[in-house]
């Protein structure tokens, strides 16, 4: 049988122990939130976004495409939702 000096050092023990692998956790759980919230805000189509960032545009035409239905948009309604060509001239594929 332990006694009771041995049995509160093993309760304090285990205190701590679970301090820490809560912390630990809360820690891993911080990190992810921040990732994926990261994520959605680079992902995420946004009118300012088309027209400053220019190079990272595919990451956000998924969401523009899930938000507009380009097709039935008149030619204005696309270049006011996109904005004038960036190139000056036809498109190429």
């Amino acid at each position: 049988m332990m006694d009771e000096r041995t049995m509160k050092e093993e309760t304090e023990k285990a205190r701590r122990w679970n301090t820490v692998v809560f912390w630990i956790f809360a820690a891993i759980f911080a990190v992810l939130t921040a990732a994926v919230c990261v994520f959605k805000y680079q992902h995420t189509y946004s009118p300012a976004k088309w027209a400053n960032d220019r190079e990272n545009r595919y990451k956000i035409v998924s969401d523009m495409l899930e938000r507009n239905q380009l097709a039935g948009m008149t030619e204005a309604e696309v270049i006011r939702l996109l904005g004038s060509e960036d190139g000056g001239g036809q498109a190429s594929f």
